[in-house]
C-alpha cells in the first residue's frame, strides 16, 4: 500500500528528520517506487515538491536532504504505490489546490471503490488534473466544502463540525480509505479502516503531533487510530481547543 504521514507544530521547525525517516526508512521501501512527495506550509503559503519516481533513487531528494533547511509549521508527506492512474507527476502526491483564498494540501490510501460515485457535479469548479482516485476525492471534498460553506471561508469551528458529520456519514461508511487534509492553520487526519494509522504527540515548548500509515522513528509512543476516526489537529495539539 501507499504510505503517507503528516505533522503540525505550533511554530515552524525542521522537518529534516521527519522527512529522512519516512522516505529513506532503514528498510528500504521498494514496493511504494512510483513517486514521493511533501506539501508544506510557510506561513499562508502552500509548497509542494514531489516526482514520480522511487524515493529511494531520488537524487533530488537527497540533495533537499543535504542542503536544504525546510522549516514548517505542517507538512504532509507522500510515497506511491500505483494502482489507478499512470506514474506520472499529474497522479504524484501531495495535491494542492486553493479554496478561500487558502491553499488546502490532501494525500490518501486504500481506493475508491466507484469513482463516478464521487465525481465532481459541476464542471465550473474543482476538476482533477489526473486520473487518480485521491485526486478525484479530493476535489469531491472541496466542493463539497464550497457548496456547504459558499465563497467565504467560515469559522473554523463550523468546518470541523461539517467534517465531523461528514465522515460519519453514510457515503464515508461504505469506504475503506484514508486520508489526510491541510490548510494552514488545521490538519484533519482520518482513518477509515485501510490497514492502519497511528499517532503521537511531543510535549515540549513547541508541541508537535504526527500522523503515519507507518511507525516511524522506531518509537514506542505510537498509538493507533480507531476505524472511522477523524482527528483535528491544530499548532501541535489534536482533538484540542480551536
Amino acid at each position: 500500500m501507499c504510505r503517507m504521514a503528516a505533522m503540525s507544530a505550533r511554530y515552524p521547525i525542521s522537518v529534516k528528520t521527519f522527512m529522512t525517516y519516512f522516505f529513506l526508512p532503514l528498510i528500504p521501501d521498494n514496493y511504494n517506487k512510483d513517486g514521493w512527495g511533501i506539501a508544506y506550509f510557510v506561513e499562508r503559503e502552500g509548497l509542494l515538491i514531489k516526482e514520480c519516481q522511487n524515493a529511494q533513487k531520488s537524487h533530488l531528494l537527497r540533495a533537499i536532504l543535504d542542503r536544504v533547511e525546510l522549516q514548517s509549521h505542517q507538512a504532509i508527506l507522500h510515497v506511491r504505490r500505483a494502482t489507478k492512474g499512470r506514474v506520472t507527476l499529474a497522479n504524484t502526491h501531495p495535491f494542492i489546490r486553493e479554496l478561500w483564498g487558502m491553499p488546502w494540501a490532501f494525500a490518501h490510501h486504500g481506493e475508491v471503490r466507484d469513482t463516478t460515485h464521487w465525481a465532481p457535479p459541476d464542471p465550473r469548479v474543482f476538476q482533477p488534473v489526473g486520473e487518480t482516485d485521491t485526486e478525484i476525492l479530493f476535489c469531491w471534498l472541496l466542493n463539497a466544502l464550497w457548496r456547504q460553506f459558499s465563497d467565504q471561508a467560515p469559522p473554523i469551528t463550523e468546518v470541523v463540525f461539517w467534517m465531523n458529520d461528514l465522515v460519519k456519514s453514510e457515503r464515508f461508511v461504505k469506504e475503506k480509505f484514508n486520508f489526510l487534509l491541510a490548510n494552514p492553520s488545521i490538519l484533519f487526519a482520518f482513518y477509515g479502516g485501510h490497514h492502519r494509522m497511528f499517532w503521537r504527540t511531543e510535549s515540549a515548548s513547541n508541541p508537535v503531533a504526527q500522523v503515519s500509515s507507518t511507525p516511524i522513528y522506531g518509537h514506542d509512543s505510537w498509538q493507533s487510530f480507531q476505524s472511522g476516526e477523524l482527528k483535528v489537529i491544530k499548532g501541535g495539539f489534536i482533538d484540542g481547543e480551536l
